[in-house]
């Protein structure tokens, strides 16, 4: 069973793009994956969001005739079932359903999921059913995920990546002696990225609003990853 090389390395892996990039954990960079044996695999953009780990723990008993007396054989099994839920968020939504998809109904007899942080051991499974949805009143082009699968086995340990992680508050961008600029939240412009395609005409700079306006936004309690695609009260006043 191959190894997912590291992410600067990805060859035939689709690793999934998102906006925020990263998920920041305390001292580990954690990127779920799926792969067919031998082929090729998926990255989840994001750490490992929703999990939900069922099973039944089912009893065989097999009597048979000894020599001399009835033997009672007993085994153990678990069916064992990993459903992961989350979502994609911003523009790159549905590319990465798409390209997971095309994992998850790849022939093969069964996948190698890697869960860092949850299980130490990659789990081998099949697809059990698989459902992505976007809400009605989600103005995003975010896509909300349910995977189920079913283990049947489990492979090798699963390698953990240290990074060094960012500082928690970035250095305010220079405006170069340039007054402050202030775009007040209002309907149609509510989310980072939204506000930063009609100031700079360019939803990837919604980092540089993020760098600009980080007190403001940390106070709001919003999850960094979640920080682009947050629909923020009206009224606010942003600077860019």
């Amino acid at each position: 069973m191959a190894v997912p090389p590291s992410p600067g390395d990805m060859q035939i892996f689709r690793f999934g793009q998102d906006p925020s990039r990263y998920t920041i954990y305390p001292k580990w960079f954690e990127h779920p994956s799926i792969q067919i044996p031998n082929g090729a695999a998926f990255v989840w953009p994001l750490g490992t969001e929703g999990f939900r780990i069922s099973g039944s723990a089912t009893l065989g008993i097999r009597k048979y005739m000894g020599d001399n007396a009835v033997v009672v054989q007993v085994t153990h099994t678990d069916e064992r079932r990993i459903e992961l839920s989350g979502m994609f968020p911003g523009n790159t939504g549905a590319e990465n359903m798409r390209d997971l998809i095309e994992i998850l109904t790849g022939k093969a007899p069964y996948k190698s999921l890697r869960l860092p942080g949850v299980f130490p051991l990659e789990q081998y499974v099949t697809v059990e059913n698989y459902e992505f949805r976007h809400e009605e009143d989600d103005r995003t082009k975010s896509v909300l995920y349910t995977v189920t699968f079913l283990r049947s086995g489990v492979g090798k340990k699963v390698r953990r990546r240290r990074v060094t992680q960012p500082p928690p508050n970035p250095k305010k961008a220079k405006n170069k002696g340039k007054p402050a600029r202030i775009f007040t939240v209002r309907d149609g412009y509510r989310t980072l990225r939204s506000i930063a395609q009609k100031v700079y005409g360019n939803s990837n700079r919604w980092n540089d609003l993020y760098k600009l306006n980080t007190q403001k936004l940390n106070s709001m309690g919003i999850p960094y990853h979640m920080i682009p695609i947050t629909q923020l009260p009206l009224g606010t006043a942003i600077r860019y």
